[in-house]
Formats: structure tokens, sequence, C-alpha cells
């Protein structure tokens, strides 16, 4: 996975495709046919605490969804100092940062052992073309990405310590809620 080492998940440990999964509910493939949901999300590999998904300007071919764990995408400028841009939980989609200019922003790193479905993002926009409320989905996905980027902004710049600490601890248990 983009130069990262992996470790696949033997099938009595997970779901090795999308139709036992918990999450396909909720998850960005949602509504096509259980066929394709296994074609498009390759198997979950495991990451463990630290281990690096992707690298920041590695080449973008893949998005990822978490299906167990945690995940954290970071900033490295060019000091050598790391800034956290995203934490990610069961469900979540990350990696579309690299969609652009073909090549991530960002570096992505397990929190914990974790458990992370790939999607090839060639596949995906295949997919797109004929469906396009996929295509909606996913566009609804980067917009609220966007949305909450653009509120941290705000939070960071307009509040104290506390309050940023107390904002982030609220939409951490809505995002456990939603689930």
């Amino acid at each position: 996975m983009d130069g990262a080492q992996t470790y696949q998940v033997s099938v009595n440990a997970v779901s090795e495709n999308c139709t036992s999964c918990s999450l396909t509910a909720g998850c960005l493939p949602k509504g096509l046919p259980w066929q394709q949901l296994d074609a498009l999300a390759r198997h979950p590999a495991v990451f463990v605490r630290r281990q690096r998904i992707y690298s920041q300007n590695a080449p973008f071919y893949s998005c990822y969804i978490v299906k167990s764990g945690a995940v954290k995408t970071v900033y490295i400028n060019p000091q050598g100092q790391e800034r956290v841009l995203g934490l990610y939980l069961p469900g979540d989609l990350f990696g579309l940062d690299g969609v652009g200019d073909g090549s991530h922003t960002c570096s992505a790193q397990a929190l914990e052992r974790s458990l992370i479905c790939r999607i090839n993002f060639a596949d995906l926009e295949q997919h797109m073309a004929r469906m396009p409320k996929l295509q909606r989905l996913l566009l609804q996905l980067m917009s609220d990405q966007l949305n909450a980027a653009h509120g941290l902004i705000c939070s960071l710049s307009q509040s104290t310590a506390e309050e940023r600490v107390v904002r982030f601890i609220l939409e951490l248990s809505d995002r456990y809620r939603q689930r």
C-alpha cells in the first residue's frame, strides 16, 4: 500500500469481503451491488501502532476506509515538525488528499492496531462514471471533510486551548454517536 509494509489478515480474524463487514451500511460504496462492493474494496490489511499507511509526497493510487482502529493524517513541514491534520475512526474515508495533483500532501499512520480497506481510485472512478449516485456520495463526503476543515480553522483562530479541547471531545462524541 503505497510503500508501507502491510500484513494480510487471516480469514478467521476478520471478514474478508464487504458483504460480511459490519460497516457496509455506512461505507463509501454503499448502494452498490454486493459483487461490485467486493470488487472495489481490497481486503483489509493490518497496520500496527505507528505504522505508516502512506507517506507525504507518495504517488496517489487509492483512498482508504478504517475498518477498525484509528488513523491520523499528518503534515511534516520542511523543518521536520509534524502537524496532525485529521483523525479517522471506523467507517471513515481518508486519503483523498492526492486526488488533485496525484500525490499525497500528508502522511497517514495507524494510532493503534488497525484494519484498513483500500479502494483503488481508478476503479472507483470507473464505478462513478456508471453510477452517478456513487459520484454524488463521494462529492458529499469530500464536501463534509472540507467543511470540517473550515470549522477547525475558524475554531483554531478564535478559541482558547481549553475551548479547542472541549470542541474536539464534543465532535468525537458526535462521530461515535452517528455510528
